[in-house]
């Protein structure tokens, strides 16, 4: 398992995503931006949606609930982010959450295809499971995800970190026997964010 003070940093970037279809789970990364499942998200595909004022959502944090709109949303990856409303004059609280909360960093590393790691995940409850995350192809934007103790539903768009505290992935389509899916496939969060998103997460990183 992960080292407490780790998991301390973690819990505190974690978020709920709140919508009228239910909730899911997000995280805080640099650029002032929560990471999380696309299915977790309110969107459509007209072109006013770039005025990012059309769908605001509910963030509840440890420090009180916060309003944000979506930044990013790649559906056929089912990843997203979400970030600070256009319309600043009503102060949602987001950007001072963001400046009492540390960002966890993205692993942009090469993996081994064919060889699971271990990777650990916050879940909906507040707990914490250990499964492994597989490559099965070289450079695909996906990886395999096991967690033999099985995720409950609610827990879509946590992230999914390394052993050294990095986000590899969210929790996204998973499958099972029974109401615990125990795999499922987690989009790789540098292959499959904009370049713009990845860039903007970079600057911040660097600047720290």
């Amino acid at each position: 398992m992960l080292p407490d003070a780790m998991q301390h940093t973690i819990e505190q970037a974690c978020v709920t995503v709140v919508s009228e279809d239910g909730t899911g789970r997000g995280v805080l990364v640099a650029g002032q931006m929560v990471l999380t499942a696309a299915h977790c998200v309110m969107y459509d595909t007209e072109g006013p949606m770039v005025c990012n004022d059309y769908f605001i959502h509910k963030l509840q944090t440890r420090q009180g609930v916060v309003n944000v709109g979506p930044l990013a949303v790649e559906p056929c990856a089912d990843i997203a982010v979400l970030g600070a409303l256009d319309n600043q004059e009503e102060d949602t609280g987001f950007e001072a959450w963001c400046a009492a909360v540390t960002p966890m960093p993205i692993c942009c590393e090469d993996v081994p295809v064919g060889a699971p790691f271990p990777v650990y995940i916050y879940t909906h409850r507040e707990t914490w499971l250990e499964g492994t995350a597989t490559l099965i192809r070289d450079d695909h934007h996906t990886l395999w995800l096991e967690v033999p103790e099985g995720i409950e539903e609610g827990t879509s768009g946590s992230p999914i970190v390394t052993a050294g505290g990095d986000i590899v992935g969210v929790v996204s389509l998973m499958v099972g026997p029974d109401e615990k899916a125990t795999g499922g496939v987690t989009p790789r969060p540098h292959l499959t964010l904009p370049a713009w998103v990845m860039r903007r997460i970079q600057t911040w990183e660097d600047a720290c």
